[in-house]
C-alpha cells in the first residue's frame, strides 16, 4: 500500500505538471490540435526529482518526532524497490546510547526486516549530512545510495568536514546526493537550537 501510495502522489505531481506546461503555451487560431515537444520534456527526471521529495518529507516527519521530545531533530528511512522498509529518529539523549543516531536505528530495523546485514538495493533518506559514524554504518551495510537535507559544517563525514564516501579503497562504494529540502531540513535544527539557547538562559535566570 505504501508503495502504491508513494507511486500515486508521484504521478498526481507529473499530470500537474504537465496542465502548467500546457497552459502556457500560446493560443493560435484555426489550430485542431496542439503538438508538444516530448523529448524536450523528460518525465523520468520529473519522478525521480519528485520521489526523492517524497522520501525526504517522511524523513523530515521523523525528525519531527525527535524535536518533540528535545532530541536533535534528525530523522531517517530506508527504502527499497520504492516501499520505506524501516523509519527512524534521534534518540541518543533518551536511550543515553552514544551510537543511537537516526540512521544506525534504521539501519538496524532494515536488518531485521530484510532478515540480512547486506541492505543491498536500498537508499537512505536523512535530514542531516551524516557524521563518520553513520557514513561508515552506510558502507558496511552495503548501503546503494543516501540522500540528506541540510549539510554538517562541524561533523558532516560526507561532504563537509571529511568525505569518507570518496574513498575508493573500500569494498562497497555508496552513492549520495545531498541538499534534497535543504531548507526545511535546516529549519528544524534551527529550531531545536534556538529553543535549546532560550532554555538555558531561562535556567541561568
Amino acid at each position: 500500500m505504501g508503495n502504491a501510495s508513494t507511486k500515486d502522489e508521484s504521478i498526481i505531481l507529473i499530470i500537474r505538471y504537465l496542465k502548467k506546461s500546457i497552459n502556457r503555451l500560446p493560443l493560435y487560431k484555426n489550430m485542431s490540435t496542439i503538438k508538444i515537444n516530448v523529448n524536450r520534456l523528460n518525465c523520468g527526471d520529473i519522478y525521480m526529482n519528485d520521489q526523492k521529495t517524497i522520501f525526504m518529507k517522511h524523513a523530515i516527519e521523523e525528525a519531527e518526532k525527535a524535536l518533540e521530545i528535545n532530541e536533535v531533530p534528525v530523522g531517517a528511512i530506508i527504502v527499497k524497490n520504492g516501499e520505506i522498509i524501516a523509519k527512524a529518529f534521534n534518540l541518543r539523549e533518551t536511550d543515553q546510547i552514544a551510537t543511537h543516531h537516526a540512521e544506525i536505528i534504521a539501519i538496524n530495523k532494515a536488518c531485521e526486516k530484510l532478515n540480512t546485514w547486506r541492505l543491498v538495493g536500498c537508499e537512505l533518506y536523512v535530514t542531516l549530512e551524516p557524521c563518520v559514524m553513520c557514513a561508515g554504518a552506510l558502507i558496511l551495510s552495503r548501503i546503494d545510495k543516501v540522500y540528506f537535507g541540510a549539510y554538517d559544517p562541524k561533523s558532516g563525514s560526507i561532504e563537509s568536514v571529511t568525505k569518507l564516501l570518496d574513498i575508493d579503497k573500500f569494498n562497497h562504494i555508496v552513492a549520495f546526493e545531498g541538499g534534497i529540502l535543504e531548507d526545511e531540513c535546516s529549519q528544524l535544527l534551527k529550531k531545536f537550537f534556538k529553543n535549546l539557547r532560550s532554555k538555558k538562559k531561562i535556567d541561568k535566570s
